[in-house]
């Protein structure tokens, strides 16, 4: 008998803290709504995401996915600025990075 290969996880998909996720969603709900005035509440909230997903032994890059997640969730897209369209997506994934390996 030949063996099947499956690319179906083995478990729950990558998640923070439920507390810490609702915090970085509501951060990230008031980002998009208003990009200029919420942007220490999201630096903040993406740092406490970080260290959760550091705790939880979770990869950057799991945490990339748990934030497109969230964006495609609240059906919003991050703002962009015409003259250079991927600016704030660029600036907010490298907030995120540095949260998390900037100890």
């Amino acid at each position: 008998m030949v063996p099947q290969h499956s690319d179906t996880p083995e478990g729950p998909p990558p998640s923070l803290s439920p507390v810490i996720a609702r915090n970085l969603e509501d951060a990230l709900r008031a980002f998009l709504k208003t990009p200029t005035s919420s942007v220490d509440e999201l630096r903040s909230a993406l740092q406490g995401a970080a260290r959760d997903a550091r705790d939880q032994g979770l990869a950057a890059e799991q945490l990339l996915i748990i934030l497109k997640a969230m964006e495609q969730r609240i059906g919003s897209a991050i703002p962009e600025d015409p003259k250079a369209p991927t600016a704030s997506r660029t600036r907010l994934i490298r907030a995120m990075i540095e949260a998390y390996y900037m100890r």
